[in-house]
């Protein structure tokens, strides 16, 4: 058979290969796949409803990734995004119908994951997923403000660990919140 196949992108932090592929017996396929340089630039070129599927390694996150639209983030075995100090990890920022987070083992930093509080959320889904020393909390839900809300929050087979075998102090702040849990 034969196959052609165009490269482009590299100049934008994403490669793109267009293959254009015909086997010996006529069967034609055409397959166009993007691959980003971070998950931070896979989820700002996502469509809202699209599927963000984070490859099997270790990421090193130095700022925190916002998901202003509705996204599935899909890794499995083998993702381990490391936070630097005070990122916030995934923030979920304005209005949203549905934010799905799974399989995904973030490490450090201030929170795994934040809803901040700047609009309706409909549905928060985090699954699957592992969060380790965080300097606060795994998971933040700050939905005090006028306009913040959420309808829907699941949370399934996700193992928080902000305990004192992650360098972390069991206690409370002034507030009498416990912040060194997992959900906040």
């Amino acid at each position: 058979g034969t196959w052609t196949a165009n490269v482009t992108g590299l100049d934008r932090g994403a490669l793109t290969v267009t293959a254009d592929v015909t086997d010996a017996a006529g069967n034609h396929a055409y397959v166009n796949k993007t691959v980003y340089s971070s998950i931070a630039a896979a989820v700002t070129a996502a469509g809202a409803g699209d599927t963000v599927t984070v490859a099997a390694g270790n990421y090193d996150n130095a700022s925190s990734i916002t998901i202003d639209k509705s996204i599935h983030i899909v890794g499995g075995s083998g993702v381990v995004i490391n936070q630097a100090a005070g990122t916030q990890g995934f923030v979920v920022h304005g209005s949203v119908d549905a934010v799905e987070i799974t399989g995904v083992k973030m490490v450090n930093g201030m929170y795994g994951v934040t809803v901040d509080g700047s609009g309706h959320v409909g549905t928060l889904s985090v699954t699957n997923s592992t969060f380790v020393g965080q300097s606060t909390a795994g998971l933040d839900l700050r939905l005090e403000g006028v306009s913040a809300d959420l309808d829907q929050l699941v949370v399934r087979g996700v193992e928080f660990d902000q305990s004192g075998s992650a360098n972390k102090a069991i206690g409370s702040d002034n507030t009498g919140l416990n912040t060194y849990e997992g959900i906040r």
